[in-house]
């Protein structure tokens, strides 16, 4: 339940997000999608760690985080969302990134439509412990329609204001001093950080229709690579 309201309230920010482009109001949408982001990233991750403590305490699997397909694909929209946060702050107070946060806005409801859809439709079945059965063609189907959709709204939106965006849009100066530097060098991490996430979890998808065989990706390559960017 804890997770499903933090995936659940990932579509305010994402409405507020296509409300602003549809009235062309490219700041003050901030201000009232911000306390949502904050209470989205805040749940989420609650419920991440809760299921963590889960696997460690109560199942007793010896760990906290196994980079299960599933497990990654409710952390992948609580990484955009915590980066989201990170945005929103540097725009209240300078003005800047606008493009950044409605981009964060919408990707962080449409990874919620993946984690949905790598979850429920069955496709991660041989190498994930918590995928669901096949659901069968027609939920597939919709699951992946629901994803394709909101995402392309959310991008069409985007780039149908993209001249208005950058005529509003402030450069911000990030001199390697100033909070804004910091905050930024943190969401540019969490977004590499995503994308690592993103292809391992989708690997066994990329092979299967690359190669027409399933092949999952070892734990060591999200340590591998993950370990630096953490430590960031």
């Amino acid at each position: 339940p804890t997770l499903f309201t933090g995936y659940s309230s990932l579509t305010i920010p994402f409405v507020f997000a296509l409300a602003a482009l549809l009235k062309k109001d490219y700041q003050n949408w901030i201000k009232v999608a911000l306390p949502w982001a904050l209470f989205s990233a805040g749940i989420l991750g609650l419920g991440i760690m809760m299921g963590g403590f889960w696997s460690y305490e109560t199942l007793g699997w010896g760990g906290f985080w196994g980079w299960d397909p599933v497990e990654n694909a409710s952390f992948m929209p609580w990484l955009l969302v915590v980066a989201l946060v990170h945005t929103m702050i540097i725009q209240r107070r300078t003005n800047g990134l606008v493009k950044t946060n409605f981009l964060l806005a919408v990707g962080a409801f449409v990874f919620v439509m993946l984690a949905t859809f790598l979850t429920r439709s069955g496709i991660l079945g041989d190498t994930s412990v918590h995928s669901f059965a096949e659901p069968g063609r027609t939920i597939y189907l919709i699951l992946l329609i629901g994803m394709i959709f909101f995402a392309l709204l959310g991008l069409a939106l985007f780039f149908v204001r993209i001249k208005d965006l950058n005529r509003v849009a402030k450069k911000i100066e990030l001199s390697t001093n100033s909070r804004e530097f910091v905050l930024s060098l943190g969401t540019l991490t969490l977004f590499i950080i995503t994308l690592i996430v993103l292809l391992g979890t989708t690997w066994p998808i990329t092979t299967e229709l690359l190669t027409d065989s399933k092949s999952s990706i070892d734990i060591s390559f999200y340590n591998q690579w993950i370990m630096p960017l953490a430590i960031i």
